[in-house]
């Protein structure tokens, strides 16, 4: 209930409402930059998928940031998963 006591405390002046749309947004950006991080983490440990889609993915997460690092744990991450699996490992030359 405080919060509501703050609001309506500081709702009267224009830095009151900079002050609270700005405490607002702190945690918004704080739950963004944490998803970023933790997509980021997720394609750097997939190393055996190839780098073409690898890039992909870190360039959606880092430039659209939210919705990039939800699609990619929707679908990004189970394709990735596939496609490294897919790969074929190198041939051996030397029998």
């Amino acid at each position: 209930m405080w919060i509501l006591e703050y609001v309506a405390e500081h709702l009267e002046s224009y830095w009151g409402l900079y002050r609270i749309f700005f405490l607002a947004t702190i945690p918004l950006v704080l739950l963004q930059i944490g998803l970023m991080t933790v997509a980021l983490v997720s394609i750097a440990k997939k190393a055996a998928a190839p780098s073409g889609d690898r890039i992909l993915w870190v360039l959606l997460s880092v430039f659209i940031p939210t919705i990039g690092s939800i699609i990619y744990f929707a679908v990004g991450s189970k394709m990735l998963d596939e496609k490294a699996t897919q790969t074929t490992p190198p041939h051996n030359y030397h029998n």
